[in-house]
């Protein structure tokens, strides 16, 4: 996964440089109820300039509970554990 992280960064790079763009978008969606279609690892790297009208993200930033956020955080960690 090192790899693939590292292509990403490097073709973003490349794309951001090419198209003199402002920014990069780097997508990559996992399972159906994300709205994946391909069935396999792959990223979508996205040159961007500010009001090209692409829609990334529909939600709305607010700030999170804290409390809550710690709870999922340990989740994860639990998962990631070398038992598991």
């Amino acid at each position: 996964m090192i790899a693939v992280s590292k292509a990403v960064q490097r073709c973003a790079k490349a794309a951001k440089e090419a198209f003199n763009a402002g920014g990069i978008t780097i997508l990559q969606l996992n399972g159906r109820a994300s709205d994946q279609i391909v069935p396999h690892l792959h990223v979508h790297i996205m040159p961007r300039s500010e009001n090209d009208g692409l829609p990334v993200s529909s939600w709305e930033l607010r700030p999170g509970d804290m409390k809550e956020i710690e709870g999922i955080a340990l989740k994860i960690k639990e998962r990631l554990s070398p038992s598991s």
